[in-house]
């Protein structure tokens, strides 16, 4: 779950529909619900912007087990501090956005304790929490273990290329080249 900490309320909508279209539930959050809802959330990312009340940086270091993320050039000088992960540009760039998300997810993967079903397996590039994401995850650990051919289907940004990058990463065969080939180049009578 991200949580989002921002007094910017446009800035936080945008990122949190952004967010949650691409399958990583977004949530914002109030400078006095924030401590409630870090207790209530496991394994939270922190999209911190502007405050009103809280300072920054005790915010930060309140929680060491919590990545963050910034947003706005007058928090720069926050990136030092061991749990931020990196600072969210605007206008948000998707890409840019997405490999923070996964940083910030890699982090919470390494802390002690925090291991789960997929411990000692990256998901790379896969990013996102919701049921269709984990049901991905699944099949790709699961596809992954057999010596089976595997079709991927899906329109085209989906992340195709993704799936069959992470399939490759977690079979028998993962110390051989990955080379994806874009079959949509090719004529129908060759396959």
């Amino acid at each position: 779950m991200v949580l989002i900490l921002d007094n910017n309320n446009n800035r936080a909508n945008g990122l949190s529909a952004a967010l949650n279209f691409v399958g990583q539930p977004a949530q914002m959050v109030s400078e006095s619900d924030f401590q409630k809802e870090m207790s209530k959330t496991k394994d939270a990312i922190v999209v911190l912007g502007a405050l009103a009340e809280l300072d920054h940086e005790q915010v930060i270091k309140a929680s060491p087990a919590t990545p963050f993320l910034l947003i706005g050039e007058t928090l720069k000088p926050l990136l030092d501090l061991a749990n931020v992960i990196g600072l969210i540009s605007e206008p948000f760039i998707h890409d840019v956005t997405m490999q923070l998300l996964h940083d910030a997810q890699q982090y919470l993967r390494m802390l002690p304790n925090k291991a789960d079903a997929t411990a000692g397996k990256s998901f790379d590039g896969l990013v996102g929490e919701t049921e269709a994401v984990k049901q991905v995850r699944f099949l790709i650990s699961q596809v992954a273990k057999t010596d089976a051919n595997v079709l991927i289907l899906g329109e085209s940004g989906t992340g195709k290329e993704v799936v069959a990058r992470n399939v490759h990463l977690l079979s028998k065969r993962n110390s051989g080249p990955f080379v994806p080939v874009n079959c949509g180049a090719i004529p129908g009578d060759l396959l």
